[in-house]
């Protein structure tokens, strides 16, 4: 089948980490024998890359550089709407639709699949309609908190979702905000997401990664990654981290990623002694984070709903840690408990409170045998159940389901 995906976000150039998450699906539905089409906002940021599938990036201002609709600009500490947006907004509607159009006439797609409802599944929506094409959505988090948060962005959210013929969410409390603005609950499914196994090596040699990347031999490592926003709960974890050097001193948290929350954490290590056993490293590549995920010892995400309500859909990186043969510390929120399985893969906290997390990464580096149990099983589910092959599979189950007479183009059912 012909597929055309549309996505405020995409990898801009091959080393990309930004929404990661959408081209690794577009790639496995190409492996499937789709032709994938993706419609993507632009950004000077831009480089040719090797793929199966085509992106297709639309310009909607000048210069571009100006550009906030898309590649997660258009929030700010993922909280609020920044101010341009707002004015940005009417043209990359006005873009978006050209762009669908001439594509529509030269290629003739199948279906449209829009990535977040909001804003692209109130804009696909009636261009998919205006073509009748069947037409779904799939929800990853600031878009539904957006739809929940303003009146205005509901209504529109709750119209697309309602005609979509097929909704995916990545947690429970996502599908069911998409059941509350619109959305018909026999076409809900709970998605998880995956990640590659083939991208990870858990038996290569940790003392040489970590030398390379300039870590401790000698230390039991923690890691951490993800944008630094209040949701990620790294506040949370740098303030449990006196009580866990207190019982394990040859501790070390890395923590990876770029954002507003940097000032105060660095603030905060500095004023608790924490330097020799924390350290901020920014952001990386995404091809270093195979390297990082297998030269630690456990992986720890402590996701919290923020101040504002806003809340993750279903972090990646804690199923990239799975498949690197990691245990994963994790509180039990979004989509986490779907894909973390407390005490077999990892430990779910109900609380991302100094007590719990610190009890829990005591526990967990504190017994060598389990660590390694939890890892091994971590990675047989990833190479099993949660990777993207077997998500894209899924997608074609939810497309057969919601347009019948889209099967007989179906070969992988």
């Amino acid at each position: 089948m012909r597929l055309c995906l549309v996505a405020t976000s995409y990898s801009r150039f091959d080393d990309d980490g930004n929404a990661r998450f959408v081209r690794s699906i577009a790639e496995a539905q190409a492996v499937l024998g789709h032709e994938v089409h993706v419609l993507a906002p632009y950004s000077p940021q831009v480089k040719p890359y090797a793929s199966p599938v085509q992106v297709h990036w639309f310009k909607y201002v000048w210069p571009s550089q100006r550009g906030v609709m898309g590649h997660a600009a258009a929030l700010e500490n993922d909280r609020r709407l920044r101010g341009a947006a707002l004015w940005q907004a009417p043209l990359f509607a006005a873009s978006l639709s050209l762009h669908f159009q001439r594509l529509f006439s030269r290629y003739k797609f199948d279906l449209v699949h829009a990535h977040w409802v909001v804003p692209n599944g109130v804009l696909a929506w009636p261009l998919a309609r205006l073509n009748r094409l069947p037409f779904f959505i799939s929800l990853h988090g600031s878009d539904v908190y957006l739809a929940t948060r303003q009146k205005w962005f509901g209504k529109a959210a709750g119209g697309a979702l309602y005609s979509a013929r097929g909704v995916t969410a990545c947690s429970q409390p996502l599908a069911e905000a998409a059941i509350e603005l619109g959305a018909q609950r026999d076409r809900v499914h709970l998605l998880p997401w995956g990640a590659d196994p083939d991208r990870f090596d858990p038996e290569a040699d940790r003392v040489e990664l970590r030398h390379r990347l300039n870590l401790k031999s000698d230390a039991l490592i923690i890691l951490a990654a993800g944008r630094l926003v209040g949701k990620k709960g790294f506040r949370q974890l740098v303030q449990a981290m006196p009580l866990v050097c207190e019982r394990l001193p040859q501790i070390q948290l890395i923590i990876l990623g770029e954002g507003p929350e940097r000032g105060w954490l660095e603030g905060y290590i500095a004023e608790a002694g924490l330097s020799d056993c924390v350290q901020l490293r920014g952001a990386v590549a995404w091809s270093a984070m195979p390297d990082y995920l297998v030269a630690c010892d456990v992986f720890c995400m402590p996701s919290v709903r923020d101040v504002y309500g806003n809340l993750d859909g279903l972090p990646t990186v804690i199923l990239e840690a799975m498949a690197a043969g990691r245990p994963v510390i994790a509180t039990r929120v979004a989509g986490v408990p779907l894909v973390v399985r407390d005490p077999e893969t990892g430990v779910l906290v109900d609380n991302a409170t100094p007590d719990e997390l610190s009890a829990a990464l005591v526990r967990v580096l504190g017994s060598p045998i389990e660590r390694e149990a939890m890892g091994r099983a971590a990675r047989r589910q990833v190479e099993t159940e949660l990777n993207w092959l077997e998500v894209a599979r899924n997608f074609d189950r939810m497309y057969a389901a919601g347009a019948p007479e889209l099967k007989r183009k179906m070969t992988n059912l």
